[in-house]
């Protein structure tokens, strides 16, 4: 705790700058002090995800320094305006650190939820195969290809294993999804078996060995 006057602050210096028996003249910063009770955390997230995220959404933060551990934050700011140069919008994050564990500068990654789905089928998203490679044509993957709720809008499709283990490719519709998983909206149900490795390739009819 320092005291000064009527200031009072409670925290650890990071910084000093002046040193003891030195003469400071007005407006001299003596030094830095850094409250650890509660520090902020700014991450970035796209514009896809802009609307679905909002003050008071829980963030899990994690920082390297400390592998294995995590804390928990809340949305404090989403500022308006996106980056001129990669179209990304920046969030402030106020993160309890009770034990005064994270300090200013680590390098931390953070995970919200913005939507929940229950019951759904889920599929590997290594499972997916763009309709568009199908016809002889290359699938923009470009920063500029359109996206529409954090997926991208060209049509997808998997290799269901149909009647007799032959492939039956069908067209699905894709609902929420992260680099590992995706939802599947309509085109596949429950219980059916999906080929995952090497379905680029496979033509309906294709005999498959389960």
């Amino acid at each position: 705790v320092i005291q000064a006057g009527t200031l009072s602050l409670n925290g650890i210096v990071a910084a000093r700058e002046v040193e003891p028996g030195q003469v400071a003249s007005p407006n001299t910063n003596l030094m830095r002090v850094v409250g650890l009770g509660s520090v902020y955390y700014e991450p970035t997230i796209s514009e896809t995800d802009f609307a679905s995220t909002h003050v008071g959404n829980t963030v899990t933060v994690q920082v390297d320094a400390l592998p294995g551990r995590s804390y928990s934050g809340k949305v404090s700011a989403v500022y308006p305006a996106a980056s001129a140069t990669n179209r990304v919008f920046s969030l402030r994050v106020t993160v309890v650190n009770p034990n005064n564990e994270l300090r200013p500068g680590m390098f931390a990654r953070g995970s919200i939820i913005t939507r929940i789905a229950h019951n759904v089928p889920v599929v590997p998203v290594t499972a997916l195969v763009p309709l568009a490679a199908q016809q002889g044509f290359q699938t923009n993957d470009s920063s500029d290809a359109q996206v529409a709720s954090g997926t991208q809008t060209s049509a997808q499709q998997v290799v269901v294993v149909g009647p007799d283990n032959t492939a039956q490719p069908r067209a699905v519709q894709v609902g929420i999804q992260n680099p590992q998983q995706a939802q599947i909206t309509s085109g596949v149900q429950s219980g059916e078996s999906i080929v995952i490795i090497g379905q680029q390739g496979l033509k309906r009819g294709d005999k498959l060995t389960i």
